[in-house]
């Protein structure tokens, strides 16, 4: 279990082909080399465009591989980013059980977050993070939130091993890096303040 989280996220290096991609699905006006840069800058864009983050922003679906049990009300995202969001938009007693499900085999990843608490089960999972490369979208320097969650949503995955997330990586449309949940769960403490874009 880890209490109190930190900020290591914030100096956590993206490789250059991933901070490329995540400029263009956002439309930044810069590549974020870190995920504190990149939490920086959407937030700068986000502040721009008078976006904020509530429940209602969050990227839902009726049924995906990502799921949050709120009070007994279970609620599907279309990533893992979003679901680890939760506790942090949320006055509650206790942790809230999210669920997410590798898409290699199918394995769940369960994780119990709190504000300021968080379990792993694996302990070794891990969450990509990354953009699809999109080569037939045109492209733009704009900020475009469909686009953007689009191509960056579907590639916002668990996995119970670095191993089964690079067996996902070599086969998928898009460039991705792979983080612990820890790391992700940092992030998205983070997102609420920072008034980082979240889908619509």
């Amino acid at each position: 279990m880890t209490d109190r989280p930190s900020e290591t996220y914030r100096d956590v290096e993206l490789p250059s082909e991933v901070t490329e991609q995540l400029r263009a699905a956002f439309g930044l006006p810069e590549s974020p080399t870190t995920l504190g840069e990149w939490v920086t800058v959407t937030s700068r864009v986000a502040d721009e465009l008078g976006l904020t983050v509530e429940m209602d922003a969050l990227c839902t679906a009726e049924a995906s591989r990502h799921r949050a049990t709120i009070e007994g009300e279970t609620r599907h995202f279309h990533c893992v980013l979003d679901a680890l969001v939760v506790p942090f938009l949320l006055q509650t007693d206790g942790p809230i059980s999210i669920r997410s499900e590798s898409p290699v085999s199918g394995t769940a990843v369960e994780i119990q977050a709190g504000r300021d608490t968080l379990t792993v089960e694996p302990q070794d999972a891990v969450m990509s993070f990354g953009a699809a490369t999109d080569v037939d979208a045109p492209a733009t320097d704009e900020f475009d939130l469909s686009l953007a969650h689009e191509r960056f949503c579907p590639y916002a995955n668990a996995f119970p091993t670095e191993t089964e997330y690079e067996e996902w990586a070599v086969r998928t449309d898009a460039i991705t890096t792979a983080f612990p949940i820890e790391i992700g769960y940092q992030l998205a403490r983070h997102v609420p303040d920072s008034d980082l874009p979240t889908s619509t």
